[in-house]
């Protein structure tokens, strides 16, 4: 019997190891009907934590939905897009080799049962990191005020990527935001 299983790699092309770099492959498996069983035995209880954490995030994310309010509370989905490539329609062979780019951030917000409105900031900074994010969040905080001034509370939502979103910078965030 034949099956994939992904596995996460960190090995650089030079030999190291780097968190930074982590890519997921898949790795091909020949074994045994036995052999599959027992590999879905070993990752039934990394399954059943994680369905359950899913399951948990996600009925909280819509609860929070749910009971966004204008005048109180109003729910902040942000993440970020690939880093984009600028191209001229008409560019030189030199401009073609030389592409300028720029990050993408999407965010959504979710205001009341049905108003929302949607952003993007556009950056020539490329780096996916926490000071990125801090700036964003006061752009979006200074948007929110500017439309929304009784507004007491933004909840924050993203997909909780590790480099931008959850690391111990991301406190120190939130106080500036709760300071501003």
């Amino acid at each position: 019997m034949i099956w994939r299983k992904s596995v996460s790699s960190t090995e650089k092309s030079n030999g190291e190891n780097s968190n930074a770099d982590k890519k997921i492959l898949l790795q091909k498996n020949i074994g045994s009907v036995e052999d599959l069983l027992e590999e879905f035995d070993c990752q039934w209880k990394t399954y059943v934590k994680h369905s359950y954490i899913t399951s948990q995030q996600s009925s909280y994310i819509k609860m929070i939905k749910d009971q966004a309010d204008e005048h109180e509370t109003i729910v902040v989905h942000m993440d970020f897009a690939e880093n984009h490539t600028l191209l001229a329609q008409n560019e030189i062979m030199q401009a073609h080799w030389t592409n300028q780019q720029a990050t993408l951030f999407t965010v959504h917000i979710k205001t009341a049962k049905e108003k929302h409105h949607s952003l993007i900031i556009i950056s020539d900074y490329l780096a996916h990191d926490v000071e990125f994010v801090h700036t964003a969040q006061s752009i979006i905080s200074d948007y929110v005020q500017s439309i929304y001034p009784t507004v007491k509370r933004l909840n924050y939502v993203s997909d909780g990527a590790p480099q931008h979103f959850k690391n111990n910078k991301s406190i120190l965030n939130l106080t500036y935001c709760n300071d501003e």
